[in-house]
C-alpha cells in the first residue's frame, strides 16, 4: 500500500470511527494502517527543520532521496504502483575526520555522489523495465479481445446469426467487449510511453558504462572544445592569459546552456525533469513542516538552492577564477612542452587536474553557505543564475510523480528520527 493509499484508509477508519459504532453495531477501533500513517506523519513533524541536508536526483521514472544515514529510491512501475528500495549509506567522512575538511569535503561528496547516482540510475533502469514484456503481453490480449470483439459485432449486425432478442445481446456485447479492448490498448500505451524513457532493461554494467561515457563527453564538450576554439580565437594562453581563461569560460558557460537546451527537447528527458521537479517540491514541503501531501506540496516551486544544477553553473564560474590562476607557461617549459599547442595541452590538462578543488570550492558556496543562508541578499544574486537555468532543468510535475517523491523520502526521514539525525544541516 502506498503512502498516500494509507493516509486515504486512515481518513476513512477516522470517519467511520466518529459515528462511535460499525454497520452492524460493534465498536470500531483504529486500523494498523492508521497508526502506521500516524505514526509517520508525527515522525515526518518532529524531524521537519528550516534547512537540511537531505537531498536526491530524479532517475527513470522515479526519485532518489539520501540522507546521512540511508538512501531510498522510489520508481513507478508500469502498473501503477511504486517501488521503493531502501540502503544503508556508507560515507567516508563518517571514518575519516579529514574527508570532512572544508573543500575536501566537497571533493568526496562530489564522488560519493557520482557513485550513488550511477547505483540509482540502475535500480530505475532494471525495475520500470522488467514488467515491460507483460505491457507488451497485456497490449497483445487487449488488442486480440478488440479484434474479436468486433468482428462478432459486425457479423451479429450483418445477420450472419438468427435475428432476435439473442442477437442483439451478442451485438451489444461483442461491440463491449471491443470498446473495453480498445481502452485497455489505450490504458496500456499510456504506461508503455512512461515506460519509454529506455527500449530494454539496462544492467548494472550497462548503467556503469553509460556514466563513464557520459564523464568523457562531459570533459570534451565542457574541457576541450572551450579550450581549442579559445586557442583558435585569441591564441595562446601564454600571451593574454587572463583574456584566454575568460573567453575559455564563457565558452564553457555558453556550451553547458547549448548542452541542457538540447537535451530538454527530448522527450523521455522531460519526464526526467518533471521529477526533478517533484524531488525539489517535496525537499520545500520537507523543510517547512507542511504535510507530504500533494496539495500542500504542489504549492512550492521547483526551483531550489541546493540544487545540482546550480553546483555544476557555480563550478564553471569558480573555474575561471582557479584557471586564471595557473602558470600555464612556466609549467609547459618544467614539462618541457612549448609552441601553441604544447600550451594548449597543459591547459588542457591542469584544468582536469584542478576539477576537484574547483568543485570543493562550489560545495562550499552552494551547499554549506547559501543553503545555510538562503534569504541573504548577497546568496540570491550569486545564485540567481543558477535558479533560472533550473527553469529549464525541471519542469511541474504531477501529483502521481509527486508520490513517487514523498515514497522516496520518507525512509530517509523515518530512519533519521528513529536514530535522532532528523535531518539536520550540520
Amino acid at each position: 500500500m502506498s503512502e498516500q493509499q494509507e493516509l486515504s484508509a486512515a481518513a476513512a477508519a477516522e470517519e467511520q470511527s466518529a459515528d462511535g459504532q460499525s454497520a452492524d453495531g460493534q465498536q470500531v477501533g483504529a486500523p494498523d494502517e492508521q497508526q502506521e500513517a500516524n505514526e509517520r506523519e508525527a515522525g515526518a513533524a518532529a524531524c521537519a527543520v528550516t534547512h537540511t541536508h537531505i537531498g536526491g536526483q530524479a532517475v527513470l521514472e522515479g526519485v532518489m532521496m539520501r540522507g546521512k544515514l540511508n538512501w531510498a529510491v522510489a520508481v513507478r512501475l508500469f502498473d501503477g504502483s511504486i517501488h521503493v528500495e531502501e540502503h544503508d549509506l556508507a560515507s567516508g567522512t563518517k571514518k575519516h575526520a579529514w574527508m570532512r575538511w572544508p573543500v575536501v569535503r566537497g571533493v568526496v561528496g562530489l564522488v560519493e555522489s557520482l557513485s550513488l547516482a550511477m547505483k540509482a540510475l540502475s535500480v530505475s533502469a532494471s525495475v520500470p523495465m522488467a514488467g515491460e514484456d507483460e505491457v507488451a503481453g497485456i497490449e497483445g490480449k487487449s488488442a486480440e479481445v478488440a479484434r474479436e470483439g468486433a468482428e462478432s459485432a459486425e457479423s451479429a449486425s450483418a445477420g450472419e446469426e438468427p435475428a432476435g432478442a439473442s442477437q442483439a445481446a451478442s451485438a451489444e456485447v461483442a461491440r463491449e467487449q471491443g470498446a473495453a479492448g480498445e481502452q485497455g490498448v489505450a490504458g496500456e500505451q499510456r504506461a508503455a510511453d512512461k515506460q519509454g524513457v529506455a527500449g530494454e532493461q539496462l544492467s548494472a554494467a550497462e548503467v556503469t558504462i553509460s556514466a563513464i561515457m557520459g564523464i568523457g563527453l562531459a570533459v570534451l564538450l565542457f574541457i576541450v572544445l572551450p579550450a581549442v576554439l579559445t586557442n583558435f580565437i585569441v591564441g595562446s594562453a601564454a600571451e593574454r592569459p587572463l583574456l584566454w581563461n575568460l573567453v575559455d569560460g564563457l565558452l564553457r558557460v555558453v556550451a553547458f546552456f547549448i548542452y541542457i537546451w538540447a537535451v530538454s527537447r527530448m522527450r523521455d528527458i522531460q519526464r526526467v525533469f518533471s521529477y526533478h521537479g517533484a524531488e525539489h517540491k517535496v525537499i520545500h514541503a520537507y523543510e517547512q513542516g507542511l504535510p507530504l501531501e500533494p496539495s500542500a506540496i504542489q504549492r512550492h516551486s521547483t526551483q531550489h538552492v541546493r540544487c545540482g544544477t546550480s553546483f555544476l553553473l557555480m563550478v564553471m564560474i569558480i573555474a575561471i577564477l582557479v584557471f586564471s590562476l595557473v602558470p600555464v607557461r612556466p609549467l609547459a617549459a618544467w614539462i618541457g612542452l612549448s609552441g601553441r599547442l604544447g600550451v594548449l595541452v597543459v591547459a588542457i590538462l591542469s584544468r582536469l587536474v584542478l576539477i576537484p578543488v574547483v568543485a570543493g570550492l562550489a560545495y562550499e558556496v552552494t551547499v554549506k553557505w547559501a543553503g545555510k543562508h538562503a534569504e541573504n541578499p548577497v546568496v540570491k544574486v550569486l545564485l540567481w543564475p543558477g535558479l533560472q537555468l533550473q527553469r529549464m532543468t525541471t519542469r511541474e510535475p504531477d501529483d502521481e510523480m509527486i508520490e513517487v517523491a514523498v515514497a522516496a523520502i520518507m525512509p530517509v526521514i523515518d530512519r533519521e528520527a528513529r536514530e535522532g539525525s532528523c535531518g539536520l544541516t550540520q
